[in-house]
């Protein structure tokens, strides 16, 4: 693999993928070793829906 240098100077544009699951609305991330971290809070709708109830995806006896 290759590294590159982190300047901070330059101006990076980093992509990911997340999935809240529950519980604070702070996101943290952070570079290895620590680097560049940043906490981003994100905005949580009022209604979240109803964890562990029916919904529309239900599907009766779906299997294993």
């Amino acid at each position: 693999g290759s590294f590159v240098t982190i300047s901070s100077s330059k101006a990076y544009r980093i992509s990911f993928r997340a999935k809240w699951l529950g519980g604070s609305n702070q996101l943290n991330t952070r570079l290895y070793f620590n680097r560049v971290p940043q906490t981003t809070l994100l905005d949580v709708p009022e209604n979240r829906g109803t964890p562990g109830a029916p919904n529309s995806q239900l599907v009766e006896n779906a299997g294993p």
